[in-house]
């Protein structure tokens, strides 16, 4: 909260690095779940955890993996759901700078 006193979002990564393998996950063990999202996706978790606002948003494409990046938006909760409009007017301004791409480049097949 203390952050938020001078800023007004914080940018993240939405991912630590490109996407795990699309496996039968749900014949893991919880902690094996557990063990990879935390590997490649731990910026998501605090958020939501505190229930705070934020909104992953394309970023381009990985350099050597190819796939596409994003970026998280986070903003303080707010009663009158001012985190949230912040967020959405943000990501729209974002779009309209660089428009996003309605399938992810290479992925239109």
């Amino acid at each position: 909260e203390k952050f938020f006193e001078s800023y007004d979002v914080l940018l993240t990564p939405t991912l630590a690095q490109p996407g795990i393998p699309a496996i039968e996950w749900h014949k893991k063990s919880w902690l094996s779940n557990v063990r990879a999202n935390v590997a490649y996706a731990p910026y998501a978790s605090p958020w939501n955890y505190l229930k705070w606002p934020a909104a992953s948003i394309p970023a381009g494409v990985h350099a050597t993996a190819g796939v596409p990046l994003a970026v998280q938006i986070v903003a303080p909760p707010r009663a009158d759901a001012a985190g949230e409009a912040l967020i959405v007017s943000l990501a729209a301004q974002l779009e309209r700078l660089r428009p996003w791409p309605r399938i992810a480049p290479g992925y239109d097949d």
